[in-house]
């Protein structure tokens, strides 16, 4: 199995890669069912659609407590510009504490509530990396970990992406 695109503007990229730079485009490729394509083998397909499953139910441990399981994203705006600044990954017990209105949201790296600008949904994804991988540089072998760690994900089979792919 690859795992690279071999089409398209990113080709050569990582799947791994499209998640976290082009989460919009991974989402196009879901949603029209190319990874059903030609463009990907049966087993490059299934490993596609297991990385955007996983990629739409994070999980991990509240920003707030550092205790209780992730249930929610909070998008928090502006009053005056409506514009995202700040996000953040809550349990059902915690919520943002500072003044603006927050709206929360399943936690994915898709955005469904509302159509966010390229710069909020780099907000997005940066603060995914900074709750689950921390700071650093993000390698691809530190992609695949994220996406490889069930304590990252909710409501999946566990183990099912390490025995399926070998992922540690």
């Amino acid at each position: 199995m690859s795992n690279t695109l071999s089409f398209g503007k990113h080709e050569g990229k990582t799947f791994e890669w499209l998640f976290f730079k082009q989460p919009g485009y991974a989402r196009w490729i879901y949603k029209n069912g190319i990874h059903r394509q030609d463009h990907f083998s049966e087993e490059e397909g299934d490993h596609f659609r297991n990385l955007y499953d996983r990629a739409s139910n994070l999980g991990g441990t509240c920003c707030r407590c550092h205790e209780r399981p992730v249930t929610r994203m909070g998008l928090t705006t502006s009053f005056k510009h409506h514009e995202l600044l700040a996000v953040g990954f809550y349990c059902d017990e915690c919520e943002y504490q500072g003044g603006a209105c927050t709206g929360y949201y399943r936690a994915s790296f898709f955005v469904e509530a509302y159509t966010l600008e390229p710069h909020e949904q780099k907000m997005v994804v940066d603060e995914i990396q900074r709750h689950y991988i921390c700071a650093g540089n993000l390698t691809q072998k530190r992609m695949e970990e994220f996406f490889g760690d069930d304590d990252n994900f909710t409501g999946l089979i566990s183990g099912f992406f390490e025995q399926q792919w070998g992922v540690v």
